[in-house]
C-alpha cells in the first residue's frame, strides 16, 4: 500500500483539472453565502467538534514512528535474508534487545517465518498460540478481533459527535464511511499473499511492509474523516451549508415566526394609528407633525447645495443612461412577445 511519489503526482495531474475548479467554486459559494441565514454557533455543538478533532489529532499521532510497534528489520537497516545473530547484534548496539525482541529473534528460524512477521504484525507473529506458518489465514483471524475493536471505538466516536440536532445529518454518511474504512482494511488483510515479499527480497525491490503500512494508512483514513466530519458540521450549524429537510424546515419555522412578528407590529400600528384618529389632541399633534415633515422635503428639495449633490450623483450613476437602456430593453421584450 505504498504510494510512490510519481504516482501522486499522475493523479494529480489527471484529477486536478476537474477537482480544484470545483473546490475553488465551492469556497466562493461559502464566502458569497448570505449573511441572514448564517446564526451562532449552538453550545452543544462545539463539545462535538472538538471530540472530533481530538479523534483526529490521536489517529494522527499513531501513525508516527514513534508511536508504533518497531520493526525490527527497519531498525536494524537489515534485509530478510539477513542471518538473526547479525540482526541480534545490531539490536543490541542500538539498546533494543528487549525480552520481545528476542521472541521475535527466535522465530526467525524460517523465512517464511519473517514474511509472516512482516505481513502481519510483531504481535501476531510473537504471541499467537493457534497461528501456523502453513496457515497463514490463522494469523489474520488473530489481529481481526483488534482490528475490530480499533474500527469499532472510531464508530462510537462518530456516533457521539453525531448525537445532536445540527449533526446528525451527517450521521449516516459518516458511519458509512467509518465502516467503508474497516472493511477495506479486512479485505486488505484477508486477501494479501505475504509471500509476495520473497519474490522482492530475491530481486532487490522495495519490500512492502504490510503491517505497517496499512496501520498508517487505517489512522489517516480516521483523521481525515474525522476532520471532513467536524468541517460539515460545524458548517451546518452556523448556517453555511443547507443541510436538507431538518434545515429547510428550521428555516420555515424561522420565517413564519418572523411573518407573525411583523403581522404583530402591523396590528399594533393600525390600533395605535386608530386610536390617534379618533382623539382630538393627538390627531393635530400627527397633522402638524407630517406638515412639517412635507415642509422640511421641500425646503430640502428647494436648496441649492442639495440640487447640486443630485445632480452629481445623478451625472455619476448615469442615471439618464440606466433609463434609457430600461427603456430600449423593454421595448425589445414588448415587440418580441407581441
Amino acid at each position: 500500500m505504498t504510494v510512490s511519489w510519481d504516482a501522486i503526482q499522475t493523479l494529480a495531474i489527471i484529477f486536478g483539472p476537474t477537482i480544484l475548479p470545483r473546490v475553488v467554486a465551492f469556497y466562493r459559494s461559502i464566502q458569497s453565502a448570505p449573511a441572514s441565514i448564517r446564526k451562532p454557533l449552538p453550545a452543544n455543538v462545539m463539545p462535538r467538534i472538538a471530540i472530533l478533532v481530538a479523534s483526529a489529532l490521536v489517529a494522527i499521532l499513531k501513525t508516527l514512528p514513534i508511536m508504533q510497534t518497531k520493526n525490527i528489520f527497519l531498525t536494524t537497516g537489515s534485509r530478510l535474508q539477513t542471518p538473526t545473530d547479525v540482526i541480534t547484534t545490531r539490536l543490541r548496539s542500538v539498546d533494543l534487545l528487549t525480552p520481545f525482541n528476542e521472541v521475535v529473534l527466535s522465530k526467525f528460524n524460517s523465512f517464511d517465518g519473517r514474511l509472516l512477521y512482516v505481513a502481519y504484525g510483531p504481535d501476531a507473529f510473537t504471541n499467537c498460540t493457534f497461528c501456523r506458518p502453513d496457515e497463514p489465514m490463522t494469523y489474520f483471524f488473530y489481529i481481526l478481533p483488534a482490528i475490530a475493536l480499533a474500527h469499532l471505538i472510531h464508530i462510537a466516536v462518530i456516533a457521539l459527535a453525531t448525537s445532536v440536532k445540527p449533526a446528525k445529518a451527517f450521521r449516516a454518511n459518516s458511519t458509512v464511511g467509518a465502516v467503508g474504512l474497516a472493511l477495506f482494511e479486512i479485505y486488505t488483510f484477508a486477501t494479501y499473499n505475504f509471500r509476495a515479499n520473497a519474490v522482492a527480497a530475491n530481486t532487490g525491490a522495495d519490500i512492502t511492509w504490510k503491517y505497517w503500512s496499512v496501520m498508517r494508512w487505517r489512522g489517516l483514513g480516521m483523521a481525515a474523516l474525522d476532520v471532513v466530519l467536524a468541517v460539515s458540521i460545524y458548517m451546518a450549524a452556523s448556517g453555511h451549508w443547507s443541510i436538507g429537510a431538518d434545515d429547510l424546515a428550521e428555516r420555515l419555522e424561522t420565517a413564519a415566526a418572523r411573518a407573525e412578528s411583523t403581522l404583530h407590529k402591523t396590528r399594533a400600528a393600525a390600533l395605535v394609528r386608530g386610536a390617534v384618529g379618533l382623539n382630538t389632541n393627538l390627531r393635530e399633534v400627527s397633522t402638524s407633525a407630517w406638515r412639517s415633515q412635507v415642509e422640511i422635503r421641500e425646503r430640502l428639495q428647494e436648496d441649492e447645495e442639495v440640487r447640486a449633490v443630485k445632480e452629481e450623483a445623478s451625472e455619476r450613476l448615469g442615471i439618464t443612461d440606466l433609463r434609457n437602456e430600461a427603456r430600449e430593453y423593454v421595448d425589445m421584450v414588448f415587440d418580441k412577445v407581441l
